[in-house]
């Protein structure tokens, strides 16, 4: 083989292998470089630009860190490989954003919410939620 051609597949090779790689943070860390972090529903997700940015809607239930309003929504990739996250309809997740684009990814963390502490230990995807409720007990009236 030509050295162009070695070049070129070395190239096809390197661009088809990408997947996600994020720093290894912890969940404190997470919860710190966020600006908001929140509880919700998902209310619906909808591919918006041909790039496969897909923006998510949320029905917020708590609000654990900045401002919220009643519906949130954030952006994210549809490719995985792109660390994008894939949120499901009517499921219930913990955001973690900035406060002006609201960009999210598996590398800005996130968790599954369960909106009372029972067995949340062995629930937890990522160990934010148990992080978060050491620093805001559970209470009903946050509901």
């Amino acid at each position: 083989m030509t050295n162009k051609v070695m070049v070129l597949v070395f190239l096809f090779i390197s661009f088809s292998a990408y997947s996600c790689t994020c720093t290894d943070r912890s969940a404190s860390e997470l919860i710190e470089a966020a600006e908001v972090i929140y509880a919700g529903y998902v209310v619906k997700t909808e591919l918006v630009n041909s790039e496969l940015e897909i923006k998510t809607t949320f029905k917020v239930i708590e609000t654990f860190k900045g401002e919220t309003k009643d519906q949130e929504y954030v952006f994210t990739t549809e490719n995985g490989g792109s660390c994008g996250i894939k949120y499901s309809v009517a499921n219930y997740y913990v955001i973690l954003t900035d406060s002006l684009e609201k960009r999210v990814s598996s590398c800005s963390g996130w968790d599954v919410y369960y909106p009372y502490p029972i067995n949340v230990g062995d629930s937890s995807v990522t160990g934010i939620l148990p992080e978060l409720r050491k620093n805001k007990p559970y209470n009903r009236a946050n509901q």
